[in-house]
């Protein structure tokens, strides 16, 4: 390809080219695939990385809205990898996003700054890189973001010598019916009991909503998760204790005051169970990691918004979280978290000048 246009922009820019036969693949196969797709990679005018891989990722909540590959209006988001020997910024894969900016986001900037509060808040964030996008010489007409994803390298910049641990991602199960049409059921991740007849953990049940991640090699070891969910349905005078001994408690209260603060309601510890993951660091506890902060902030869904919601508001698909929050000593937390979020984390004069340079950038 020759001739495509320069983008005005200090933004970072990507290009990817794929071949007519791969346009039509894609365009033509299950939206739910995740097999890439060969494609040519430029980075700014600089870098070609050939051979690159990409594909459309995201729930089945979003995909069947995802229109061919090269329709101006409406992009979906990508998942791109690299070969090994070719990486990208230190990484060999890009998680990009398209900020909701379609519709529910036209500033694009809510899920930066709900992740700049929960970084305020003494949690871990996901960086976000600007950039502009391109598919076959066309723009799309958006700033994407070039999200860092929850693995490895994510786990070496917050556990610092203690990146090799277990880790999970909080997802729904689903059950998909068509694979391009809205047309399936979910059941929320929860760290209830789920026995077989003879009484012992059905270890399958949990791996829909608790899915283990190849950190530092893959392992079917569920044993860590397993000590969880007893130590999380206890009912005797040593439940504190317990669970404490196996969960970074003060930063699971503090994870979920986060969420209820910027009222996105659409993860673990508010009123679904999905979009967080789930680490615990060799001879460490678990900690709660947020993820996908599509709805805060005052986004706006079916003509309704959250933040007047109660602070204490839970879903009844996790009781066990329910039950968390309130126990006193780990409401104690809960409040301390709050707290935190409302005089120091969301300050104007702390996020106003993020704002003011992500809107004048």
């Amino acid at each position: 390809r020759f001739g495509d246009g320069d983008a005005f922009s200090n933004l970072g820019t990507y290009r990817f080219w794929l071949t007519q036969a791969n346009i039509d693949e894609w365009s033509n196969r299950v939206k739910q695939s995740d097999e890439y797709l060969d494609a040519t990679f430029i980075y700014g005018n600089e870098r070609v990385i050939y051979n690159a891989g990409i594909r459309w990722r995201g729930s089945p909540f979003i995909r069947p809205t995802f229109r061919e590959p090269e329709f101006y209006e409406r992009r979906g988001a990508y998942r791109v990898k690299f070969p090994a020997d070719e990486p990208f910024l230190c990484d060999d894969e890009l998680n990009m996003d398209t900020l909701e900016s379609d519709d529910r986001d036209p500033t694009s900037m809510r899920e930066r700054i709900g992740f700049q509060i929960a970084v305020d808040m003494g949690l871990p964030m996901s960086y976000q890189r600007y950039i502009l996008v391109f598919l076959n010489g066309i723009q799309h007409p958006y700033a994407y973001a070039d999200t860092h994803h929850v693995e490895r390298d994510y786990f070496r910049t917050w556990f610092p010598d203690a990146d090799e641990g277990e880790a999970y991602k909080v997802d729904d199960w689903v059950e998909i019916n068509s694979f391009d049409a809205d047309d399936f059921v979910v059941t929320d991740a929860d760290l209830g009991m789920h026995v077989t007849t003879g009484g012992d953990k059905k270890k399958a049940r949990y791996r829909w909503n608790w899915e283990k991640r190849a950190n530092a090699g893959f392992d079917d070891d569920y044993t860590g998760l397993m000590r969880l969910v007893d130590a999380a349905n206890l009912s005797n005078d040593q439940y504190t204790a317990t669970l404490e001994a196996v969960a970074d408690m003060e930063q699971w209260m503090r994870m979920f005051a986060f969420r209820h603060a910027i009222a996105d309601w659409d993860g673990y510890g508010y009123y679904r169970g999905k979009n967080t993951f789930m680490y615990r660091p060799p001879q460490g506890r678990w900690n709660m990691l947020p993820w996908d902060l599509d709805f805060g902030l005052g986004v706006e869904v079916d003509n309704f918004t959250w933040p007047d919601a109660s602070v204490f508001d839970i879903s009844d698909n996790t009781p066990v979280v329910a039950r968390m929050i309130s126990h006193p000593p780990f409401r104690r937390y809960y409040w301390q978290a709050l707290r935190d979020a409302a005089t120091v984390a969301m300050l104007s004069t702390k996020l106003n000048p993020i704002i003011d340079e992500t809107y004048n950038a």
